[in-house]
């Protein structure tokens, strides 16, 4: 499983999900993808983005 976030193939799922796109460019700004959003990804990648990706992208967030 993959332990970082892959914005290329969460925007790809993202869209099939019908996230908008001024929505996707807040994630992206922030870094962090909404717990409201994070286990349909999760299902739709197949189990290719786990939970722990989204959290590791966040503690680099903060790190900066």
């Amino acid at each position: 499983m993959n332990t970082t976030l892959d914005w290329d193939a969460i925007e790809k799922i993202a869209r099939e999900l019908g996230v908008r796109d001024r929505a996707f460019e807040k994630w992206k700004e922030r870094k962090s993808v909404p717990h409201k959003w994070r286990l349909p990804i999760i299902r739709a990648s197949g189990g290719h983005v786990s939970l722990d990706a989204f959290d590791g992208a966040l503690s680099e967030s903060v790190k900066a």
